[in-house]
């Protein structure tokens, strides 16, 4: 009886009836509409559902569904679709994650389709179709021309083999590397070393000479800026039709809003008797009011399931419009250029000398060079601190000592019932890192290197500062508490210390409701650290021996990362904790090192 009461409401919404002919539903679903709906498509719905009726009605519904739409991503995949279900186009060009490891590059094919129902000739679609996939070859391009490349000792084979390989790369320093180039050229044309040819990211274009915009220009003109936005010869009224769930490539700016995609499953839902397996992609810029909304309209709409996700919040996706992740590329700028080398510590100090430069340059080197070979023990007397929590059922003491001026200068752990061997190692290791911090090494530098280390024991934390909940080891831990209490690292914090305040006004209660804040005033939170480069510790790693004091100078280049290497390549820019390569792919929900083989977890 409920079954067939499902069915027949299918069966009205085919023939888009009335609101009151529905029964026992207090939203009405969205009908076909027959003026919109093609006749052949129109029949062929309500033949179904007239079906289904009757038969239900005669021999009865075995399973409490008929029709459901599954997830379609690998299935549309296979089927050679250019979306993955009931939605717009993720994006025109987009790069699939694969479960076994490494990416795929997906070209939506319907664009020369759309533009040729758009009545552009065939010269005016290439030339569109060119700015958005690229021309694939390096014929033509203005700013890597083939009379450069000449210049720098390329011949003929060496073209064929970067012609060759551009059909197998997402960038175009992936066509110009040590693997297409061969070794033999790369030494004894281009000049490379030892050192430059066992790094799979090293940069043949940039040694060669060329900037990083004409670098990125290459780029665009071999593989395309991804998006038809300012194409050739393509009218404005027009470009809606290209629109994608997401903005096209990075220099795309126009996308389909949220609510399109919630109206394209309700006019879908009244063909399926279960729900359908879809995905609402939202912008990262999405606030928690846009996901309540997402699921408001889905009700008012009378979807039966709804599936949210916002772009860039989990560490890997499967689709992206793009290959680099702006956002973060930026941010990694950022941290690579506050990192302080001993030039530029040098450099500081002779401004900040009242001399004139050639008298203040000895004073500054020397002055430098002894505040980092020099160890600064701390007091007989400090100020300590010792905190108790455990960490995935283990507790672990963790003592911090600070100088007079408040700066953190030594830490001591100690874990209960655990062997020898592993508290005199967690022992040497507090020793090593406390003889860092005492010889000036900025304690930003070992949170860096230590937090989210995973290994045993982890799990959830309880006690200590009460603001780190969750750890993925001890160390993590260990570094997270470190970095909240010495470098208001709030970022690496799971509860704000508002939320400990009793006296706070958005301290959460539980009610009958849920829990609830009582907000009381607005009040804007400044989420920004202000830096004063000349508190900042001037040299961020130091390496010491018996013979001599060298200091390790970190170069960065923000223009082209490590990171931004391996992405460009295939590669997710994760680094192996093993061998330390930046080879890592995906496998399955973990990821595995292309260089020695280890994994992250999975087998």
């Amino acid at each position: 009886e409920h079954m067939l009461r499902v069915i027949q409401n299918h069966r009205r919404a085919a023939y888009d009836v009335e609101s009151k002919e529905y029964v026992g539903l207090s939203v009405k679903p969205l009908g076909i509409d027959a003026e919109l709906c093609p006749d052949d498509l129109l029949d062929a719905a309500r033949d179904t559902w007239d079906r289904a009726l009757n038969l239900g009605t005669e021999f009865g519904f075995r399973n409490a569904q008929t029709t459901v739409i599954a997830p379609t991503g690998t299935i549309g995949l296979v089927m050679n679709c250019d979306t993955t279900g009931v939605e717009p186009s993720f994006s025109l060009v987009q790069f699939k994650s694969l479960a076994g490891g490494g990416m795929l590059k997906i070209i939506n094919n319907g664009v020369k389709l759309a533009l040729t129902e758009l009545g552009y000739d065939d010269d005016q679609i290439d030339e569109i179709e060119s700015y958005v996939m690229g021309s694939k070859s390096i014929e033509g391009c203005s700013s890597i021309s083939r009379e450069r490349l000449t210049k720098a000792g390329f011949g003929e084979a060496e073209f064929a083999m970067i012609e060759d390989s551009i059909g197998a790369a997402y960038d175009i320093r992936g066509a110009f590397n040590v693997n297409t180039l061969g070794s033999d050229f790369c030494t004894n044309v281009l000049g490379l070393n030892q050192n430059q040819l066992d790094n799979p990211f090293f940069d043949v274009l940039k040694h060669i000479g060329f900037t990083p915009s004409e670098i990125d220009a290459a780029n665009d003109y071999v593989f395309g800026r991804m998006t038809i936005e300012g194409a050739p010869n393509l009218k404005e009224e027009h470009l809606a039709v290209f629109d994608c769930a997401t903005p096209c490539g990075k220099y795309g700016e126009r996308s389909i809003a949220w609510p399109a995609h919630v109206r394209m499953m309700a006019a879908a839902q009244p063909f399926i008797s279960g729900a359908i397996s879809k995905t609402v992609n939202l912008p990262s810029s999405a606030t928690i009011d846009d996901i309540r909304e997402v699921y408001n309209l889905s009700h008012t709409t009378m979807n039966k399931a709804t599936a949210v996700y916002r772009d860039q919040s989990k560490l890997s996706q499967p689709l992206m419009n793009k290959l680099v992740d702006t956002s973060s590329m930026d941010e990694e700028d950022v941290n690579e250029s506050s990192t302080i080398t001993t030039e530029n510590a040098i450099q500081q100090v002779i401004e900040a000398l009242p001399l004139p430069a050639e008298q203040a340059k000895p004073l500054a080197d020397a002055y430098v060079h002894n505040y980092i070979a020099t160890r600064r023990p701390l007091p007989d007397v400090r100020e300590s601190k010792t905190m108790k929590a455990r960490v995935g059922g283990h507790t672990v003491y963790l003592s911090s000592s600070m100088y007079e001026d408040g700066r953190l200068g030594e830490i001591m752990l100690t874990t209960s019932k655990e062997g020898m061997a592993w508290r005199s190692l967690l022992n040497q290791f507090a020793i090593a890192v406390s003889i860092g911090l005492q010889y000036g090494v900025p304690l930003d530098a070992f949170v860096k290197s230590f937090t989210f280390q995973k290994f045993e024991p982890s799990g959830m934390v309880s006690g200590g500062s009460g603001r780190v909940k969750m750890a993925t080891s001890i160390v993590d831990y260990i570094f997270r508490e470190l970095a909240i209490n010495h470098l208001n690292r709030d970022d690496l914090a799971h509860v704000l210390a508002e939320d400990l305040d009793s006296t706070s006004i958005s301290r959460p209660e539980h009610t009958p409701d849920g829990i609830a804040r009582n907000v009381g005033h607005q009040r804007n939170i400044q989420t920004t650290l202000d830096v004063d480069m000349m508190d900042t510790p001037l040299i961020e790693t130091v390496v010491e021996n018996e013979e001599s004091s060298e200091n390790v100078e970190v170069e960065s280049d923000a223009a082209y990362s490590v990171a931004e290497s391996a992405r460009a390549m295939g590669f997710t820019g994760d680094i192996c904790t093993t061998c330390g390569s930046s080879q890592m792919v995906r496998n399955g929900t973990c990821l595995k090192c292309n260089e020695c083989g280890e994994t992250t977890g999975c087998s």
